[in-house]
């Protein structure tokens, strides 16, 4: 089983700006696998030098997670300590939740900007 996440960046006006997509193998549950992919997205996000930023999850349990206080020892939650941290560095970044069919075109949209290249 594989891995495949996306994540976009759109401006103040709703525009795509830039597109990030990656594939790679795992054996994990799903709500494992939705934290790996916000890290990984988080630490693409940082290379682009964004200064404030609406970042939006299909993903209930990781947003509850990134909502919790407290730790958890368990691989998520090493993975949601992670996230934080790096959340924690750029102030005016914040999180949502948004439900799949709505992030739907969102995701379509990352797929045709990479397979037009």
């Amino acid at each position: 089983m594989a891995l495949r996440f996306k994540c976009l960046i759109r401006d103040n006006v709703d525009q795509f700006v830039v597109g990030y997509s990656s594939t790679r193998p795992v054996k994990w549950k799903p709500n494992l696998a939705e934290a790996v992919a916000l890290r990984d997205s988080l630490v693409w996000l940082e290379t682009q030098s964004i200064n404030r930023l609406h970042i939006e999850i299909d993903g209930q349990v990781v947003i509850s997670g990134l909502k919790r206080e407290g730790r958890d020892l368990n691989k998520f939650g090493v993975l949601i300590q992670e996230c934080k941290l790096i959340l924690s560095r750029h102030r005016e970044w914040k999180t949502s939740f948004v439900r799949k069919q709505a992030n739907g075109a969102a995701h379509e949209l990352v797929w045709l900007s990479y397979s037009s290249e």
